[in-house]
């Protein structure tokens, strides 16, 4: 699957579209959209989300998808600014909501990384963990004496 910065990058190509791209329709995607969809990806990324695909509509949407573990997230943006979302697991739709303010898409991707964070919390739980070794060095517990030195202060009178 791609980065999301390889995702990024392709969302900028969306730009250059051709007109016609799609067996005669479509045509390059507003780049005020797109500026959007690459801060949507930026904030995925930032919350721990590693792995996005990113398609184009043929009516200047963008579909935005993540991967976790066995399960697809797509995102819908359409350009009236409402979102649609998606959740699979191995190709079978078990959520799909329509017509939803961009917020919710935001809260979705938050919930998102916390799944991720828990799966990668549950498997890195025993790395890092200290293990104590003797390693059979015996400490010198003896009193040792204080030695001190006087210095005299002399001073000369004329």
């Amino acid at each position: 699957m791609p980065t999301i910065e390889q995702t990024i990058q392709k969302v900028r190509n969306f730009a250059k579209l051709p007109v016609g791209w799609h067996y005669g329709e479509g045509g390059p995607i507003n780049t005020s959209f797109i500026e959007r969809m690459e801060k949507f990806l930026s904030i995925a990324s930032g919350w721990g989300i590693e792995e996005a695909n990113a398609f184009p509509g043929v009516d200047g949407q963008i579909e935005l998808t993540f991967y976790l573990g066995n399960k697809t997230f797509a995102f819908m943006f359409e350009t009236d600014n409402s979102v649609s979302i998606t959740e699979e697991i191995k190709g079978n739709i078990i959520s799909d909501v329509y017509e939803q303010p961009y917020g919710v898409a935001e809260e979705k991707l938050w919930e998102l990384s916390q799944k991720t964070q828990i799966i990668y919390d549950s498997s890195t739980l025993d790395i890092g963990t200290p293990e104590r070794i003797d390693l059979g060095v015996q400490r010198f517990n003896a009193r040792q004496g204080i030695k001190t030195r006087s210095v005299a202060s002399q001073s000369s009178r004329r």
